[in-house]
């Protein structure tokens, strides 16, 4: 519940998106989440709305397992 409520981290099936509502003294938070045997690390920004996937701009991230790590960009 937390993560969706605050950081707005939504997986639905290979789907995930982040809608995130951080408190006023939260500028930022980063986390783990690992999709079977994928760590994907999500940087998210407090001011953000631009959500990004290993440097590429996305309105959703699709899910992979690829055994390789990704990074999840909230700015």
């Amino acid at each position: 519940i937390y993560l969706e409520e605050i950081l707005g981290f939504r997986v639905r099936g290979d789907k995930l998106t982040l809608k995130p509502t951080l408190p006023s003294h939260w500028d930022r938070v980063k986390i783990t989440y690992l999709y079977k045997d994928t760590p994907y690390t999500l940087d998210i920004n407090r001011l953000g709305n631009k959500l990004i996937l290993d440097g590429q701009e996305v309105s959703e991230v699709t899910l992979i397992n690829d055994c390789k790590p990704h990074t999840v960009n909230y700015l």
